[in-house]
């Protein structure tokens, strides 16, 4: 009597299960992701104190198409 039960609840409720670990998978995934790109970003705004410097360097370095003193572009 209980295992029809309980093979009618897994029949139910599987799915569902299935479901929630692939979204918790797919969410984690890109939530990581963006989290690595934000401390990426945090680490090279702020050098040596200076809020922006690298960025707007670099920005205008792309802007206008030149390469900076210490190599990089």
């Amino acid at each position: 009597m209980v295992m029809p039960v309980l093979g009618g609840l897994m029949v139910v409720f599987l799915p569902f299960i299935g479901l929630y670990l692939t979204a918790k998978t797919v969410v984690g995934g890109v939530t990581g992701a963006f989290s690595r790109s934000a401390q990426d970003l945090a680490a090279t705004v702020t050098p040596d104190g200076a809020p922006g410097a690298v960025i707007s360097r670099r920005l205008v370095s792309v802007l206008l198409d030149v390469e900076l003193r210490d190599g990089t572009q």
